[in-house]
């Protein structure tokens, strides 16, 4: 039993190293100007949008009554033709930095979530974007 304990304990050691590790290594990706443009919101993962031809997607668990803020920026602080569109788990449009009216990018989206569960966060470019990334927030 104590062998079994000691394995165990070691385990949750080597997989926390291993998570941290992974967090310091995408953190240098973050955009300080990006960051910078939180006010308010606590930081929660940055995502590093290699050089994508047109679009991207990562997903991400929302949390009922959080609000939730997506930033984009490349390595100068704005987001040039990129866009965000959010979906739910059912992969129903919830919103989108784009203003199909106006034709005009914004460089975040805003979401107060009113459900738990899956959502996707869907990058798209107009032309490929170097050096670009996104920042997901939250406030309760």
């Amino acid at each position: 039993m104590k062998k079994l304990l000691a394995i165990s304990l070691v385990s949750v050691i080597i997989t926390t190293v291993i998570m941290i590790s992974y967090t310091l290594s995408f953190s240098q990706f973050k955009t300080s100007d990006c960051v910078a443009k939180l006010n308010g919101y606590t930081f929660l993962k940055t995502y590093k949008l290699d050089n994508p031809q047109k679009e991207a997607e990562y997903s991400y668990v929302f949390s009922k009554d959080n609000n939730y803020m997506v930033i984009i920026c490349n390595k100068d602080g704005l987001p040039r033709n990129a866009s965000v569109t959010l979906y739910d788990s059912n992969r129903n449009l919830i919103a989108s930095s784009y203003d199909e009216v106006n034709k005009r990018h914004y460089y975040a989206l805003a979401y107060n979530c009113k459900s738990t569960g899956i959502y996707y966060m869907k990058f798209q470019f107009d032309e490929p974007s170097p050096d670009c990334s996104s920042v997901l927030a939250f406030k309760r």
